[in-house]
This record gives C-alpha cells, sequence and structure tokens, in this order.
C-alpha cells in the first residue's frame, strides 16, 4: 500500500515511517524544509 506519512522527521513520524516499510508498505514521506531530516537518514523514504 501506498502510504503518505506528515510530520515524518519528528519522532513518532520516523517510527512510523520505518514500521511501515518494514512490513511492506510505500511510504513517502512529508515534512518543513526546517526540519531535521537526520531521523530518516538510511530510511528508503520517497
Amino acid at each position: 500500500m501506498k502510504i503518505l506519512v506528515t510530520g515524518a522527521t519528528g519522532f513518532v513520524g520516523s517510527w512510523l515511517c520505518r514500521k511501515l516499510i518494514e512490513e511492506g508498505h510505500f511510504v513517502r514521506a512529508l515534512a518543513r524544509p526546517s526540519s531535521d531530516k537526520e531521523e530518516l537518514e538510511g530510511v528508503s523514504v520517497e
């Protein structure tokens, strides 16, 4: 399933992205331009 996660660089959002990918979903992440993208390093999101 294709899923859009808003707030993907936050604590819950980054955990959710990892979990959804682990379960086989396609994840598109949405975050503010000023957000720290380190939380998503190594995670295969678009």
